[in-house]
């Protein structure tokens, strides 16, 4: 037997109650009224279609419509079977925790059991088995990716469904949510409504995992694979250097080297994409003019599952024999002015300094603080510096290539350097 059952009378019921016993005021209707009028038709006692009208329901009238309900604290802790879970827009379809096979995850109780409190992951979470998750094709709705891309063994990561603009909120807040986590805890949860945009997933093992969330909707269900999520085991420290560049010098090639160390055995150093092995501590890039510049990409892996990103630094080609400054004696001074990166040429004579392998770096500024860096070696401070037993002879002669970089000077001062015994 159908039967219309407005909840209008429930309104105009309410209404009278304050116009018989309140201030005598009765206020006009608004839009959002058009709510209270709508009908929900009821076949023996049973709702067979309790979806609001969105055409009239929206944000203004209905503001509590588009977001969730967070639970309240009597809520919490109800252990309910999916069959009991009411479809329509009501509190308890997004705050109610739902396990549906979780006995072998610790921390998880029974649809049987009602005294211990639903996990954390979710104010609606449902843990279920793999076997219940419905398939469908990979769809543009969206993308999913973890929070972060690299944690370490035993942390959580927080797994994000980021939905396409065609897909509106209120859509959302009436979607399930299926998450798979490779190698996760828990493994599968299902979530309904926006609550299920982001989950909290342990790790306790190292290792490159994926996951997907099925997003199911009344028109269908869409796959969404997620990136990856890297798990690292033992830590790697890195360190690397670059040195080199030289179009005339050095052939134009530049060579970084890494020093690592880790716990765990590495095996194998990965410079711009390609393998070098355990043993590839070396990478090398070739200028072919002044002026270009080029840092690597480096990954060195572990056998823990590790996998380190390592910040090398960049190298600008040099050419000697179109220098930025030149200095053929000790008396030659080179003056700096403004902030940037040089190459300084050192054509020294070959005996300048007899037997001595190092000599004196000599800078001087005027009083306003100064710093730059010559050959790798750190110069700062105001008026007369000079550091000794740093420079390289070597690097005097025969139109060696100088990186200069000058981080900090005043604006109409300058600074000049050289080198000395």
């Amino acid at each position: 037997m159908n039967k219309k059952f407005y909840v209008g009378t429930l309104a105009f019921g309410v209404a009278a109650s304050f116009w018989a016993c309140g201030s005598g005021d009765i206020l006009n209707p608004n839009n959002g009224d058009d709510i209270m009028g709508l009908p929900i038709n009821y076949e023996d006692g049973v709702a067979a279609d309790n979806s609001l009208n969105e055409a009239v329901m929206n944000s203004t009238n209905c503001p509590e419509c588009f977001v969730s309900v967070q639970p309240s604290s009597s809520s919490r802790g109800r252990v309910r079977s999916s069959s009991s879970v009411n479809p329509g827009l009501s509190s308890s379809r997004y705050s109610s925790a739902i396990v549906n096979s979780s006995s072998s995850i610790p921390g998880y109780v029974s649809s049987s059991s009602t005294t211990n409190p639903p996990p954390s992951y979710s104010s609606s979470a449902v843990v279920v088995s793999s076997s219940s998750i419905p398939s469908g094709p990979i769809s543009d709705i969206g993308t999913c990716h973890p929070d972060l891309a690299t944690i370490s063994k035993g942390g959580t990561a927080t797994w994000v469904f980021d939905q396409d603009a065609s897909i509106s909120a209120l859509k959302l807040l009436k979607a399930k949510f299926t998450w798979t986590f490779e190698g996760g805890t828990p493994p599968t949860i299902e979530v309904d409504g926006a609550n299920g945009t982001e989950q909290k997933v342990k790790y306790v093992n190292s290792g490159k995992y994926g996951a997907s969330v099925v997003v199911s909707f009344t028109d269908g269900a869409h796959v969404v694979p997620c990136s990856p999520l890297q798990v690292n085991g033992e830590p790697i420290s890195c360190k690397c250097t670059g040195a080199g560049g030289d179009v005339t010098t050095d052939a134009g090639v530049a060579t970084w080297t890494a020093t690592c160390t880790s716990a765990a055995n590495i095996i194998d150093y990965e410079w711009d994409g390609v393998s070098a092995g355990a043993t590839g501590v070396t990478g090398t890039h070739t200028f072919t003019k002044k002026g270009q510049s080029y840092a690597p990409v480096l990954r060195v892996s572990n056998d823990d599952n590790s996998v380190e990103t390592v910040t090398c630094p960049a190298i600008i080609a040099s050419d000697a024999n179109i220098p930025d400054y030149k200095i053929e004696t000790t008396q030659d001074k080179v003056e700096f002015d403004k902030v940037g990166e040089f190459t300084l040429v050192a054509d020294l004579p070959q005996n300048w300094h007899n037997d001595a392998t190092t000599c004196t770096l000599v800078c001087q500024g005027g009083n306003s603080p100064y710093e730059l860096t010559i050959d790798g070696i750190e110069v700062s401070g105001t008026n007369y510096q000079d550091i000794k037993g740093k420079m390289l002879v070597a690097h005097t002669v025969g139109k060696y290539p100088i990186p200069v970089k000058v981080t900090k000077i005043a604006a109409g001062e300058t600074v000049s350097c050289g080198v000395n015994w």
